[in-house]
């Protein structure tokens, strides 16, 4: 019964985080978050209870979740008051009041609501162990990304000004969908692309390799299932073109060719499945033409955005060589960016964000806790491509996780999308669906010997 309702819990954050403005703001962020450490706590309540735990080995879970509570951790530390006063964020110094290591606590204590959303990636582990439901979850993912893409496509053909809950007021003539931003919209589409890149290459090359299959079946074959995921990467490309987002596309175009890699290495009869390999590969190369000519009447204004981008760099830098160790306090940088705006940032508009996930986090966490973090997610992937080089085929949300990984941290380098937290529990969910999964497979094998 917990496990079931789990199991729901998940599926409708899956649906709501993204469909709710990307769940980009505070209160939503709390809500995601109590919701989802009242359900992780109750289901490992439950099945510590009942002892399910030690059928499986739960290390690469266990080492995650520790990650996920020290940087918690961390950022609680750096919101309180009390902490020794050479520790604190030389503003509250100036100011000649008793303040904490960040320079705007609630700003973190925000944050760190957000970061507990992280907690998904547990009950997602468990999902992950059986097989229907993980291949349930990557879907329910898709089928949520194909309607916000629908939803964004509608709302620009018809002018409709709206993206869901709250009326559009920026990104006039691009595409946000249910997203406040368009590069934001546009790594949730390039993530949900590269699942259906997955689940799209799995339908082809596991038909075309089954030596029963003849001409008629696979024509039947590519009419059902195959239509139906080559449709939504119809859908999806298309959205993602009308962000305009250059780094989205170049995401999803990394992204995707790694899926599409990393299934047909996997192919038992890699010579009977070249020839979907080539369709496929030829069907990438149309879309990457499609994508250059959409992106040919951004040109002009290309120069502009990388210089703003390159100044806002240079800004995150100074903010981290100033604080290196303690780190300005997470989700701070809309606070500290005064302090080194340049003059070659625009001022006419307030700058929330670094534009680069690696850089805000090395200036708000600290060098030592974004390198922690850093290393907890490269082993933990690592651990994944590791144990998939000798996993079946069917290692399908493995595939989508670490194709998927690829495509975000692309995206992460130039721009802030990771920060927005109904892509994180994507993220999250996907890496505990991938954990999930490689325990279940190297249970099998281990019980087949």
């Amino acid at each position: 019964m917990v496990l079931a309702v789990t199991r729901g819990i998940v599926y409708a954050l899956l649906v709501l985080a993204p469909t709710m403005l990307g769940s980009n703001r505070t209160l939503i962020w709390a809500t995601n978050s109590l919701v989802i450490s009242l359900t992780t706590t109750l289901f490992c309540a439950t099945e510590l209870a009942r002892g399910s735990f030690s059928r499986f080995n739960w290390r690469l879970p266990l080492l995650v979740v520790i990650g996920i509570l020290l940087l918690t951790s961390w950022m609680l530390i750096q919101a309180l008051p009390g902490t020794p006063g050479f520790l604190h964020h030389p503003i509250w110094r100036e100011m000649g009041i008793e303040g904490a290591i960040s320079a705007n606590p609630s700003q973190t204590f925000a944050t760190l609501t957000w970061c507990i959303a992280l907690l998904i990636f547990v009950p997602a582990v468990r999902i992950g162990l059986d097989a229907r439901h993980g291949l349930f979850a990557l879907n329910l993912m898709l089928f949520t990304a194909v309607a916000v893409a629908s939803f964004g496509l509608i709302n620009e053909t018809y002018d409709l000004g709206t993206i869901g809950l709250l009326p559009k007021s920026a990104y006039s003539g691009w595409l946000t969908g249910t997203f406040v931003n368009r590069n934001t919209a546009a790594t949730f589409l390039a993530l949900n692309l590269t699942i259906a890149t997955t689940l799209l290459t799995r339908e082809v090359f596991n038909h075309s390799t089954d030596e029963s299959t003849s001409g008629l079946k696979l024509l039947e074959g590519l009419i059902s299932f195959k239509s139906l995921y080559l449709a939504f990467c119809a859908i999806l490309l298309a959205a993602l073109i009308l962000t305009g987002s250059r780094g989205g596309a170049i995401a999803a175009f990394l992204g995707s060719l790694s899926a599409l890699t990393m299934q047909y290495a996997k192919r038992p009869d890699r010579r009977r499945a070249f020839a979907p390999m080539l369709s496929l590969v030829g069907a990438g190369i149309l879309a990457c033409c499609l994508v250059a000519s959409a992106f040919y009447v951004r040109a002009g204004e290309s120069d502009t955005s990388m210089a703003v981008r390159v100044d806002l760099y240079r800004e995150a830098i100074k903010a981290v060589t100033d604080r290196p160790l303690l780190g300005h306090g997470a989700g701070t940088y809309s606070s500290i960016e005064p302090l080194y705006h340049g003059a070659g940032t625009p001022s006419d508009l307030a700058w929330s964000n670094a534009h680069s996930t690696i850089l805000e986090a090395f200036a708000c966490l600290g060098i030592p806790a974004t390198l922690f973090a850093l290393i907890i997610v490269v082993y933990a992937l690592g651990s994944l491509a590791k144990a998939w080089r000798s996993a079946s085929p069917d290692a399908i949300c493995t595939v989508s996780c670490l194709a998927s990984a690829i495509a975000i941290a692309v995206h992460a380098l130039v721009d802030f999308s990771l920060e927005i937290q109904a892509i994180a529990l994507y993220s999250a969910c996907l890496l505990g669906l991938a954990t999930g999964e490689i325990m279940r497979l190297q249970r099998k094998t281990a019980s087949s010997h």
